[in-house]
This record gives structure tokens, sequence and C-alpha cells, in this order.
């Protein structure tokens, strides 16, 4: 018969080898009356019986602080980078700096790639590229980011785009107030 097991503590490695010892020893040697003592051993990590069921209704700690009550870091910063990806229009492409500075973040260009590389496929990725035009994605994702920049109207030399032409400058926060 398989125990009840009512609570359980596990503090350290040893404690866990000395639980399954224990959960072995109570396994093989208890009852199926439920009117049996509780058996308790080594050293309080395992109580089984229908005596103890109260150990298992204490209230969670007051000073618990959930993780999913805090914003996760650099929610604001991902939010604002997104808007700004978003609000490139099709037939342009803008430079990672220059996105991080549009989103208020001038030194967040790298993160600018992290998110694309999280959440890219459901953002316009491909009007993204390096600051010189030249599209820093690999393998195959760099020949579909291309012919997406192509279907979107964007003409290349040689293997970069003409940023000269086709870079989409943002407004200036002076200008939208």
């Amino acid at each position: 018969m398989v125990p009840r097991l009512l609570y359980l503590r596990v503090d350290t490695a040893a404690s866990c080898i000395r639980l399954f010892s224990t959960i072995h020893f109570a396994s093989r040697h208890s009852t199926t009356d439920p009117a049996a003592p509780a058996f308790q051993g080594n050293n309080g990590i395992l109580k089984t019986g229908p005596k103890l069921a109260s150990d298992m209704r204490r209230p969670p700690p007051k000073d618990l602080d959930f993780p999913f009550t805090k914003p996760r870091p650099g929610a604001e910063r991902d939010t604002a980078i997104t808007r700004v990806i978003l609000s490139i229009p099709s037939g342009f492409v803008s430079s990672y700096g220059k996105i991080a500075a549009a989103a208020g973040y001038p030194n967040c260009h790298r993160q600018v790639a992290q998110l694309l590389g999280r959440i890219g496929q459901d953002l316009p990725w491909q009007r993204v590229v390096g600051s010189n035009g030249e599209l820093k994605t690999q393998y195959s994702s760099g020949n579909q980011q291309r012919l997406l920049l192509e279907s979107e109207g964007v003409h290349f030399r040689g293997e970069r785009v003409d940023m000269e032409r086709y870079e989409y400058r943002f407004p200036s926060p002076e200008n939208e107030a």
C-alpha cells in the first residue's frame, strides 16, 4: 500500500536521500487501519496519517513576493522598441541604433536585436538592418529578408540597402509636441 503523504519538508540534498529511505520504509510498514498512529521517521521529515492534515493548512508567509507581481526587467524598454519598429512604414528600413534612439534608449541597439530574436515573427523584422544598410540576419533568414524588402520596393546597392533613399527618418520628439 502507498502511504498517505500529508507533510513533506526537504532542506538539503541529504534530506532528499533520507526522504527516499523513509518513504520506502513507510510504504513497506504502513497499515490499512485509518486509526493507526502517524508514522514519524528520520527526524520528522515525513509524517503520514490522518491526524496530521492540519500541517497542510498553514497560511503562506506574508512576505512572499510572487514573481508575477513585478514587471519583467526591461519590459518598458521592449514595449517602446516594439512601438518604434511597428512605426516603420513599408518600403523603408532603419538601423538597430536609430530604433533604440527613437525609443528613448540610445545605447540599447543590442536589445533591439535580442527583442527581434525573441518576438521577431510578430514584427516587421525585415525593416531592421545594420547602420550601413547591411543585412545582419544569417543563413536563409538573410535571403528571406532581402526578398521581403525587395517585395516592399526597397532597392539594394550590392549587398546593402541604399540607406540614403530608403532609411526611415523618425520624427524628432520636439516636433511631436
